[in-house]
């Protein structure tokens, strides 16, 4: 889980996601709150109309998957790609 969610941070750093944001997801991180540092990095990536990849979409329905969430809870940024 650890090593998806650095990735979806990594690629929402790449799309131009502010540092302070990255900051944040990454501390929600590394105290093993996972539904929080991804629910940061999507929340702030759709507050900011960052354009994201079917890619990016993917890693977080995987992640979500992998935590038990609804994947209905992230449907929100499919706007985001393109």
């Amino acid at each position: 889980m650890e090593q998806l969610l650095t990735n979806i941070i990594n690629k929402a750093a790449l799309f131009g996601l502010p540092p302070s944001d990255i900051s944040n997801a990454k501390e929600f991180l590394d105290h093993h709150e996972y539904a929080l540092c991804l629910e940061t990095i999507t929340v702030q990536l759709y507050e900011n109309e960052i354009r994201i990849d079917n890619e990016f979409y993917q890693l977080v329905v995987n992640a979500a998957k992998k935590m038990k969430a609804s994947i209905s809870d992230f449907d929100y940024i499919i706007s985001l790609i393109g």
